[in-house]
């Protein structure tokens, strides 16, 4: 399907779970379809229809979770900031060292 293309894994895991669930709720017409393959499919074309119309729709929500800092860097960030808290409670010239000493390790 041309219309994978340029799904990330979230959105392709989003589009599945919808499919899923259109599939469960038309439960009765998936048993009485002559073949339920064709039938899921069909309903998979659906789905990814419905996203991209609403990735086209709604553009500025593209992307906005993968801008934000991932928790490794919140980690980071806040000890950085702890560590000059820490260091402003102390005379300059032991800051100093400690400072340095934090930036050869």
């Amino acid at each position: 399907m041309r219309q994978l293309r340029g799904l990330s894994r979230h959105d392709a895991e989003d589009v599945v779970s919808e499919t899923f669930v259109a599939l469960y709720r038309r439960r009765s017409a998936l048993r009485a379809a002559e073949v339920p393959e064709a039938f899921a499919f069909k309903v998979l074309g659906d789905a990814l229809k419905d996203f991209w119309r609403r990735r086209i729709r709604h553009p500025s929500l593209v992307g906005e979770i993968e801008d934000r800092p991932v928790p490794d860097e919140v980690a980071g960030v806040v000890a950085r900031l702890d560590f000059q808290r820490l260091l402003s409670g102390l005379p300059d010239r032991q800051a100093e060292c400690l400072a340095l000493y934090a930036l050869l390790e």
